[in-house]
């Protein structure tokens, strides 16, 4: 670079701190710079608005999925009170026939002492004919 180049470069870059011009060659003069800025903020756009429409989407798709699953979550809490239901009826049942066997072992004896006593009573009979 010529030393001429360079006192234009700082020159420039002064006068551009001082805001009297700017130091670049893209800049707000140039027609083709503002075209190009114009068709970066209407991409931009396009995306912004593109990422605004999945998220609305995803929203929309994670809203449905949480109802599909409040739906579940409701279903079981139902389906366990049946169950819970039912396993205090069963629970019910086992003790009648916890507490039906102990009644039976306990009358096993008498059973016994019932029939030899039938037993007994048939033989007497017959010995009384």
């Amino acid at each position: 670079m010529s030393e001429e180049e360079k006192t234009n470069k700082k020159r420039v870059r002064e006068e551009s701190e001082e805001g009297k011009r700017c130091c670049c060659e893209l800049c707000a003069n140039n027609p083709a710079f503002l075209e190009h800025l114009k068709n970066i903020t209407e991409a931009n756009a396009r995306i912004v608005n593109q990422l605004a429409k999945e998220v609305f989407d995803n929203k929309n798709a994670m809203m449905s999925l949480l109802n599909k699953l409040m739906t579940t979550v409701a279903e079981v809490q139902e389906s366990n009170t049946r169950i819970n239901r039912r396993t205090e009826q069963l629970g019910k049942v086992v003790k009648k026939i916890k507490t039906t066997s102990r009644q039976e072992l306990d009358l096993l004896p008498l059973t016994k002492q019932i029939a030899t006593l039938q037993d007994l009573t048939m033989k007497n009979f017959a010995q009384l004919k």
